[in-house]
Formats: C-alpha cells, structure tokens, sequence
C-alpha cells in the first residue's frame, strides 16, 4: 500500500558492515509508492532517487499505524516528485561508522539522502515523527523499523 516502507536484509558485504555498524538485520529500506506493493521509491549507493519494480526478495513491510489525510498523501506525493534523482549521501552514510568507532558526530548534508533518511523525511513532509528524539540524518533502518507508530504486516 502507498506509503509502506520496505526493510531489506542484505546480504552484501556492503550490507553486513551495515548490520555490523547499527546491530540490525535491516540494512536497507524503501518507500512502497503503489496500491499493488509492486514499486517502490529508493536511493542506495548504487543510483540516486528513483522509482524501481520491487525486486528485492528478503524484506518485510511496515505500515504507518494511523490513516494518511488526503491533505497528508499530497504532502508526501509532491515530497517524492521534489527529491527525485537525489544524491546518494556516502559522507552521512560513513558517519554512522565513524559514529559508533569513534564517537564522531555525523555530517549531514541536507541535500543529499541515504535509505533510511528518504524514508524518515518521507513521513516528516507530511508532520509525522517517526522516531521521538531523532537527531537529522542519523537514523538507520533499524531505527526505523523499530518505531512505535510502524506495524510489521508481512
């Protein structure tokens, strides 16, 4: 449904340093922009923003426990046509590394996304917080997919 989000568990080496780094076995998340569960919007750090058929095969799927407004689904529409072909941020994404080894303080750069950040301003364009207390640009997919106001359905 419009509006889910997608939790991937990769397997990648790239996908077990992210596991390693934020103790989740989500390593990657994906808006669903279709009725029919089948595209979905993403960015990784292999193309920018874009619209892709869902093809990962190891994921679950949240829904956002409350109804969307029609007011609120605008907000998120208009959202993915502004961000489209956005910028992978590798930086923020290295950051989180830093982070955890060192205690660095992650760079955000506000124009620029990874996964889980696409995923959180999604929702935060249409006023909805899912994580209290989320400091901009460091949530992770686990983060995410522990959210309180997420319900796992598949």
């Amino acid at each position: 449904m419009f509006g889910d989000i997608i939790f991937v568990k990769g397997n990648s080496i790239f996908s077990k340093i992210i596991k390693w780094v934020t103790k989740s076995e989500y390593t990657h998340c994906a808006i669903v922009v279709s009725d029919d569960n089948l595209h979905i919007a993403e960015i990784n750090y292999k193309y920018n923003l874009k619209i892709n058929h869902l093809h990962y095969k190891d994921y679950v799927i949240c829904r956002y426990k409350y109804d969307l407004t029609q007011e609120q689904k605008e907000k998120i529409y208009n959202f993915i046509l502004n961000t489209l072909n956005t910028k992978y941020d590798y930086i923020q994404t290295i950051g989180h590394l830093l982070r955890k080894l060192f205690g660095f303080k992650i760079i955000n750069n506000p124009y620029m996304y990874n996964c889980s950040e696409f995923c959180d301003k999604f929702y935060k364009s249409a006023d909805i917080n899912l994580l209290e207390n989320d400091y901009e640009g460091s949530v992770t997919p686990g983060e995410l997919f522990r959210s309180e106001i997420l319900i796992k359905i598949e």
